[in-house]
């Protein structure tokens, strides 16, 4: 019986792992704390395919209403580690989380990058769940997904442009976009949520704002079929 119950836990262990999702372990007495998760439904079809299926960078971090605290929840592998083909760095892959990250960091120390990164998804959903911390609980937080695709050209991005035209984009094409949500963390669960776009960044990474302006965006807006968010207290 043992024996049973320890494969049983370490399957339940070792599945999230190997998916590349947080893994939430019941605390003592069985009970388990708040829990954030975010689902995402990529749109496949539209996805670039220079190096096969071309799935978006991704980050996902949530902001207290109240204290402005930040955390970041997940990366994608190559975002968190700044590991990319030809470059070195890629500040136009997310560069408004790349300016939450510095105030983060500043007030929290280094991120755990393998705690909160995993391979960049392949499946068409992809389940992130995060146990909240105390100081996150009993307020509101504002979930933030922002994602960026390579090569995904349009009329006002077009593919090659060269420094100093206009329109340069590098080989990024159409800038990241970011959604946003509302979410309370009281006692109660809340309803599955659906973040609206909140805006994009900018297309060569020089500064880390929202910019509410999405006239020149198309593709871009349409890189998830659907983003689900809900909250359980825990018991």
């Amino acid at each position: 019986m043992r024996k049973t119950a320890a494969a049983l836990l370490a399957a339940a262990i070792a599945v999230p792992m190997l998916l590349g999702l947080p893994t939430v372990l019941a605390q003592e007495g069985g009970d388990t704390g708040p829990v954030l998760e975010i689902v995402l439904t990529f749109n496949q079809k539209i996805f670039p395919r220079k190096f096969g299926v071309g799935y978006p960078t991704c980050a996902v971090w949530v902001r207290d209403a109240a204290s402005g605290d930040v955390r970041t929840v997940y990366l994608t592998r190559k975002l968190a580690y700044d590991k990319w083909i030809f470059a070195k760095q890629r500040p136009s892959a997310a560069p408004v989380w790349y300016g939450e990250k510095k105030r983060e960091v500043e007030a929290s120390g280094p991120l755990d990058l393998d705690a909160i990164s995993s391979a960049t998804p392949t499946t068409e959903t992809h389940s992130i769940r995060w146990p909240v911390p105390d100081k996150f609980r009993g307020g509101s937080i504002l979930v933030f997904v922002e994602a960026n695709v390579s090569f995904d050209y349009n009329d006002h991005y077009p593919k090659g442009t060269k420094r100093g035209d206009a329109n340069y984009n590098g080989y990024n094409g159409q800038p990241s976009v970011i959604w946003r949500a509302e979410v309370e963390t009281g006692d109660a669960a809340a309803g599955e949520i659906k973040p609206v776009i909140a805006g994009r960044g900018h297309v060569l990474g020089s500064n880390h704002e929202i910019d509410p302006d999405l006239s020149t965006v198309t593709t871009a807006k349409d890189l998830f079929l659907d983003i689900r968010i809900s909250y359980a207290p825990g018991s």
